[in-house]
């Protein structure tokens, strides 16, 4: 039982540490399907820790929208892909 426990204990902790040292899964999507000149809601949602923000926005044609995220002092664009 004692064994048990220890394991238990290990794989929690190695679970914890991995968290924390992998790279975050980020999901950049827009509210409404896209459509250049028509207001809309970028939304940025990190599943790691379960964080959504937005903002309004309008696209338009030949702009790059993006959603910035930083983790472990380290910076990430994630782009939105209108699929227009």
């Amino acid at each position: 039982m004692n064994s048990l426990l220890c394991l238990f204990i290990v794989a929690a902790a190695y679970s914890a540490v991995n968290a924390k040292e992998s790279p975050p899964k980020v999901q950049v999507y827009s509210y409404q399907p896209g459509e250049y000149g028509k207001e809309n809601t970028l939304i940025c949602h990190d599943w790691h820790f379960h964080l959504t923000k937005s903002v309004s926005f309008t696209p338009s044609d030949g702009q790059k929208y993006t959603c910035r995220v930083t983790h472990r002092n380290m910076r990430k664009d994630y782009a939105w892909e209108p699929n227009m």
